[in-house]
Order: structure tokens, then sequence, then C-alpha cells
């Protein structure tokens, strides 16, 4: 018996050195986990904000093309060299050859000179029967919708709103969509600021390009952490775009 229960000791001492072996493999082997996890974590956290920072920065101040699309096809887009100029609003001529390289992928052919393009879809915009001024008439973001869709747009206008918008001086049609773009996109800004393309960017509803390593981490940064970086300009930078919209 004192044999059988020295060998039932011994048994145990080696099963728990065993076990303790194994319990302070696993918590190295947890610990590196967390230390490269921590490196990993802080290195994209660096590179995000810096790209954060630089969206934040240069947003308002660099020239920017922005385009609307349902499906595959683009629908109307205009362009900003900051928010306190006149926007371009793209011609018809524009957007076929912006159609065209949209098919083909060719995004650098569409940006050209300028630093950032967004193309939107049209999930990304609140398309509801809220009223908003536009043009010396009133109406709701789905009647706007429903113009941009049509081939007359400024015949369309007229007819939901009341108003002749080329009383305004607005007399191309194509131009007049890329108009009411604006304003929809406007009324995005006003409420989310920058916030608002990037919380689009993360839902897949906006394309945007050059789409740097970093600027697609954005898609891992909780919503919080990147509203924290552009709220601040919000403000600002509606006053801005207020001012490039025809028609207030």
């Amino acid at each position: 018996m004192e044999i059988w229960g020295l060998v039932a000791i011994i048994l145990a001492i080696i099963i728990i050195l065993a076990i303790l072996k194994f319990v302070f493999k696993m918590v190295k082997l947890v610990f590196w986990i967390a230390v490269i996890l921590f490196i990993i974590t802080s290195v994209m956290g660096i590179f995000t904000y810096r790209d954060a920072l630089d969206i934040k920065e240069n947003l308002e101040t660099q020239p920017k093309i922005f385009l609307l699309k349902e499906n595959e096809n683009i629908i109307t887009g205009f362009s900003l060299e900051s928010f306190d100029e006149v926007s371009e609003y793209f011609d018809s001529t524009k957007i076929s050859a912006y159609q065209k390289d949209f098919k083909d992928k060719n995004y650098k052919e569409m940006l050209g000179e300028n630093y950032k393009m967004f193309i939107f879809d049209k999930d990304a915009f609140d398309l509801s029967e809220k009223q908003i001024d536009f043009i010396g008439g009133k109406v709701s973001k789905q009647e706007l919708y429903s113009v941009l869709k049509s081939n007359k747009p400024i015949e369309a206008y007229s007819s939901v709103a009341g108003t002749d918008p080329r009383v305004y001086g607005i007399e191309n049609p194509a131009e007049f969509k890329g108009n009411i773009f604006a304003l929809l996109f406007n009324e995005e800004f006003k409420s989310k600021g920058q916030l608002f393309i990037l919380m689009e960017y993360k839902k897949n509803n906006v394309i945007v390009y050059p789409e740097t390593a970093s600027f697609k981490l954005i898609k891992l940064v909780p919503t919080s952490f990147i509203k924290n970086i552009f709220e601040k300009a919000k403000e600002k930078a509606v006053e801005k775009i207020n001012g490039t919209i025809r028609g207030d």
C-alpha cells in the first residue's frame, strides 16, 4: 500500500507539473499574441488617424469630384475646388465620359488632377418626404430624386414645384441635375459633416478614389473614433458649402 501510495503521489506531482508547464506555455502564448495584436492595432490606428486627418484637412481645400450613381449608371455630378467656391455642375458630355470610364473602372482617368473622387450610391441619401426649399419652390427629397431620374428635369421640377428654374437662369438640364445632387449632398452634410462620407463608405455606399491602404482601415475603426475627428469641422464646412448651391 505504501508503494502504491508513493506511486500515486509521484504521478500526481508529474501531472501537476505537466499542467503547470502547459498553463505557463499558454500564458506565454497569450501574452505574445496580445503584444502582437497591440502592435498591429497601434500601427493600424496611427495610419488610420493620419489618413482621417488628411481627409479632414484636404477635403475642404483641394479639388474633388462628387458623382451620383444608381446601380452601374452615373446619373449626375459636380466638382468643388473648395467649399467656399462655386461648384461646377457637370454637363451631359462630361457625364457620358464619366459613365464610359466608370464602366471600364478607369478611375484614374475620372479623377484627373483632382484630390479625391467620391461616387455615391443613391442608397447613401435619405430620400424621404421631408420638404426642403430649392429654387423658388418647396419639394420633398423623394420628388427631387424623381426629377434627377427624368429625361427632362427642368420641366419635371416645374411640374412638382410650380416654379420654372429657367427664370433663375438655369437652362442646362444636366447641370440642373448636378445642382439637385449638390442640394441632396448638402442636406446630409449639414447634419453629419464630413462624417457623412466616411459613414457611408463604411456601409459600402461610396466608392472613394484614390483609396489608400490606410483609408481602407477606416472600415475597421469604430464610428465614434472617426466622429470625434470630424465633429469640430462640421459647422465651418456647412457654412461654406451652403454658398455653393445656387437658388438658396
